[in-house]
């Protein structure tokens, strides 16, 4: 699908296609896919798509770029690059890393001195960071630099370059000093390949890229290939590695190899349901990392580097495609007896083959956790805490007008269940005072037409204080009835456990009736949010699709209990629905509610990771804070991530809504990933808060409790999951 895309990106799209297309590009494809390598020399055509203007577009034209392109553009141009099968690793190497870092840190002369021929496919780079010595740990590289009369003598070795054999220069970074500290005097040098000295040669390994060992026996580099202060390497390296880190390579060949699976034969389609369901939760983690990827990309164009947000994306991003990759060996074997044509099994089998290194390059995604484990800070709690981040003003606003509103009005009670009918009332009141029932409203209805990313919002903010979400009913019901309701009032979704598979009533109608007509007797047991003075939003199945019925509490033929997990179940027995009560049938709106329900998920998972982290950067044990301890700083990182691909599939979900795109595949998506992602992450929550989790001294309980309750609110994950692979199996879109 195209990614949150305008329209005029869309013809971007089509015209980047169109240049691949054109004949003397695709003879050049033909000729390496003829030429059968594993890993053909790819610069010949890397040179034809320079000549087309397409390997920088994002940069300045003065450097090679396109006047009117950023970050969305380039974007595309990566993801056509794969879809037109171009070997990749040479534009990532060349312009998403070095190029990009020489961009933001070179001085005006080495932008002039490499930038316009690695625009042009003419110079190519590489990277050469890792030692035999020093992977992971860069502080530990032992490579020299020693300053010279005119320039630096560099002698050491590099290990595990990648294209390091077809590169002319490469980033390279070497000790200029020693004793001042670890991660002091590191300095980054462009080094041209063919100097002397420089000796290059082949690693053997198992993928079809190699690595690489590259020998600097004295080479000597002028003084105008330091790249920033000599000596303060250190803070640029990390700069250099989260634009490395995007994450949009690795799910680029997430989707790649996700669709070369699914252009196989069955086994994956009707008559195996487990299969189906795993390819709509994959579907659903590709698509949102390679939204993940992109924003983070929009995001360093716009306001420099976040070494933390680029490990969450790459981390990602990696971890999904290495997923992808064993999926698809798995489903199709990888072997010689796999199912597949011998062009899918030599894309499947280097897929597997790839795979393991996907989780190591550009660090590790141990490191990636280390990265975030370190960012993790408890909030400020009470009234004044701040939103997230995020560059939409009337989100911040409202954000931060629903914190403050909800901290000074609704009583903090763990013990009380959040479909209390006077908690439900209360914070009814209190998003009645911020005029919240308007903002998705029509403006010809009299509302403020915010659009359902702000409707989004406001359930996301409830689910992160643990209390209930009245508005979600009411909002179902406003979009199922075509309008404002003439008195709004907070409802309770009521039945829809069931979907999308039907409904959990058992509905008659009278011979030859119709339930919009005539209504309808029903039976059975269901689920619902709240029994008190609020209504009910009931879904009835019809024979064609679900309706929605309004109905008043004060009515006989049916009876509430509640659970221990808060859970209240309402039994009917032959209970009248009449024509008054039906609101309308079930459609599209279907795909706002699930919007709406995945992000109050993520506000109780976001509301219990943030308890944990406060939990365990006080608590102390061996001296010190247990969140220092990697195990448990792991745990969250992981689940801080998790939650960020979430955030990522709802606000994709969202934005299709806002613009009038289809929104199915996204919203189910969305909803899958929050019912599968949220009950893991508030479990962990409790874990890593011990004992005291079970207590009512914290109340992350509530949000553990709620996550149970609400995870099925509008259908099973085993449902969505099968909904979410159904399209995707079926020959219909790939992620």
């Amino acid at each position: 699908m195209d990614l949150d895309l305008t329209d005029e990106q869309r013809l971007w799209r089509a015209r980047v296609r169109s240049t691949l297309d054109t004949p003397a590009i695709r003879a050049e494809l033909t000729a390496l896919e003829a030429s059968g390598e594993a890993e053909p020399d790819v610069r010949a055509l890397y040179r034809l798509l320079g000549e087309t203007g397409l390997l920088a577009v994002d940069w300045p034209t003065a450097y090679g770029g396109r006047a009117g392109c950023g970050a969305a553009e380039a974007a595309v141009v990566a993801e056509e690059l794969v879809r037109a099968g171009v070997p990749d690793t040479l534009h990532v190497n060349t312009i998403q890393i070095v190029g990009r870092f020489l961009l933001s840190t070179g001085t005006h002369r080495q932008r002039h001195r490499w930038l316009p021929g690695l625009a042009r496919g003419e110079t190519f780079a590489c990277v050469l960071y890792t030692e035999p010595g020093a992977g992971s740990d860069l502080g530990a590289l032992q490579t020299a630099a020693e300053p010279v009369e005119d320039g630096y003598r560099l002698t050491g070795v590099k290990s595990f370059s990648v294209k390091a054999d077809l590169a002319d220069v490469a980033l390279c970074a070497a000790r200029t000093s020693t004793g001042a500290g670890r991660y002091q005097g590191l300095s980054l040098f462009m080094v041209p390949m063919d100097a002397d000295g420089v000796r290059r040669s082949t690693l053997d390994g198992i993928t079809d890229e190699s690595f690489h060992r590259v020998e600097l026996d004295g080479v000597h580099v002028g003084g105008d290939t330091l790249v920033g202060t000599e000596g303060q390497g250190w803070s640029l390296l990390l700069d250099a590695l989260a634009l490395e880190r995007t994450g949009l390579d690795y799910a680029l060949r997430a989707r790649r190899w996700f669709g070369a699976a699914l252009s196989g034969p069955a086994p994956i389609g009707p008559g195996n349901d487990a299969a189906v369901a795993e390819t709509g939760r994959l579907g659903a983690r590709i698509n949102a990392a390679h939204w993940l990827a992109r924003r983070v990309l929009e995001d360093q164009e716009e306001g420099g580097v976040d070494g933390a947000a680029a490990a969450v994306a790459k981390y990602c991003a990696s971890e999904t495609a290495q997923e992808v990759a064993h999926w698809a060996a798995s489903v199709h074997g990888s072997g010689p007896h796999g199912c597949l044509s011998s062009d899918l099994h030599a894309a499947v089998d280097a897929a597997y083959r790839e795979a393991p290194g996907l989780t190591l390059s550009a660090g590790t995604s141990e490191i990636m956790l280390d990265i975030v484990a370190a960012e993790l800070e408890a909030p400020t709690g009470g009234a004044a805490s701040p939103p997230p981040p995020g560059a939409d003003p009337v989100l911040a606003t409202l954000r931060t007008a629903l914190r403050n509103t909800l901290a000074e009005t609704v009583p903090d009670d763990a013990q009380e269940a959040p479909g209390c009918p006077a908690r439900v009332q209360t914070v009814w009141e209190a998003l009645d005072g911020l005029g919240v029932p308007l903002y998705e409203t029509g403006t010809d209805q009299e509302g403020l037409d915010l659009g359902l990313s702000v409707g989004a919002a406001v359930c996301e903010e409830l689910g992160r204080a643990g209390l209930p979400d009245p508005y979600r009913g009411h909002a179902l019901i406003t979009d199922v009835g075509g309008g404002a309701e003439t008195t709004p009032a907070p409802v309770s979704l009521t039945g829809f456990e069931a979907l999308p598979t039907g409904s959990g009533l058992t509905v008659r109608t009278a011979p030859g009736g119709t339930v919009e007509r005539d209504g309808a007797r029903v039976s059975g047991t269901v689920v619902t949010e709240s029994v008190g003075t609020a209504p009910l939003a009931v879904v009835l199945a019809g024979p064609e699709r679900p309706w929605v019925a309004r109905l008043p509490v004060a009515r006989s033929g049916w009876s509430p209990t509640t659970t221990g997990t808060w859970a209240r179940v309402i039994s009917f027995e032959r209970a009248d629905i009449t024509p008054d009560d039906i609101v309308g049938p079930l459609g599209p709106e279907l795909d706002r509610a699930r919007v709406r329900q995945a992000s109050y998920l993520l506000g109780v998972a976001e509301g219990a990771l943030e308890q944990a982290v406060a939990f365990t950067g006080e608590r102390r044990q061996f001296g010190r804070p247990i969140r220092e301890f990697q195990a448990v700083g792991h745990l969250l990182a992981r689940c801080t991530a998790r939650l960020a691909l979430l955030r990522a599939a709802i606000s994709l979900a969202s934005w299709c809504c806002d613009t009038g795109r289809p929104t199915t595949t996204a919203a189910v998506d969305a909803l899958l990933l929050a019912a599968q992602t949220v009950p893991s992450v508030t479990s962990h929550a409790m874990h890593v808060c011990g004992v005291r989790a079970l207590t009512t001294g914290l109340s992350v309980h509530r949000h553990y409790r709620l996550a149970v309750l609400d995870a099925a609110r509008l259908g099973a994950a085993h449902h969505l999951s099968f909904l979410a692979g159904r399209g995707r199996s079926s020959g219909g879109e790939r992620a």
